[in-house]
């Protein structure tokens, strides 16, 4: 039975313009072998980029609630023409818990595979992102994914006391399968990982909402 393009919900039109590897066959995206000088533009939330003036200064993340940007899902060629306009864009981070179902997971995970590979395409300077839900995960959605790049992730929600330890534990396996060049961490960095120079620390919202309130700026 062949998949009918009528009201294609899954993207599988864009299926062909991307290569998929390993046994999920999960789209590839390319490393980023340039470091990027994140620390000094600007960082923001998907769910802000129509309020950013200075987009060309301006690095978009997704580290915030999927029904936030569930739409480029659903629009992803719309968006990704928005999103050209911005310094670069992390790659979409659709959320993955160890409480899903498997299945759930690796099409969690497709969905930011193929999004990045068609940012990629259209010239997008992407930095990769990198998630998991455990640590026995890594080895499936980090599969053949780029060595030796930029990579990006979240610390949002992952410091609190009982999943701190499971989260340091997942980030030092991750880190010793991709040998990233550099390691941008949007959030708070733990005390454990300060040492590697090769990590950017940049508060998230969360971070700077919670400053504001101590009185801090």
């Amino acid at each position: 039975m062949q998949y009918a393009d009528q009201l294609d919900v899954f993207n599988l039109k864009f299926i062909n313009f991307v290569e998929v590897s390993g046994q999920y066959d999960f789209p590839k995206i390319k490393a980023n072998d340039t470091l990027q000088d994140i620390a000094e533009s600007n960082t923001a939330s998907f769910n802000f980029h129509k309020t950013i003036k200075n987009k060309s200064n301006c690095y978009i993340h997704f580290y915030i609630d999927d029904y936030q940007f569930e739409r480029i899902w659903h629009q992803p060629m719309r968006y990704i023409q928005i999103l050209k306009q911005f310094k670069g864009v992390i790659g979409p981070d659709f959320s993955v818990y160890k409480n899903m179902p498997k299945a759930q997971q690796i099409f969690q995970v497709y969905k930011q595979r193929l999004l990045s590979a068609l940012m990629q395409n259209e010239g997008i300077n992407l930095i990769p992102n990198v998630t998991w839900s455990d640590i026995e995960s890594i080895d499936w959605i980090l599969e053949d994914f780029p060595q030796n790049s930029v990579i990006a992730l979240s610390t949002n929600g992952c410091l609190n006391s009982d999943v701190k330890q499971e989260f340091i534990r997942c980030y030092k396996k991750a880190i010793s399968l991709l040998n990233p060049i550099q390691i941008i961490i949007i959030g708070t960095v733990p005390t454990e990982l300060k040492d590697d120079t090769r990590i950017v620390e940049l508060k998230s919202r969360l971070d700077y909402l919670h400053f504001l309130k101590k009185g801090v700026k």
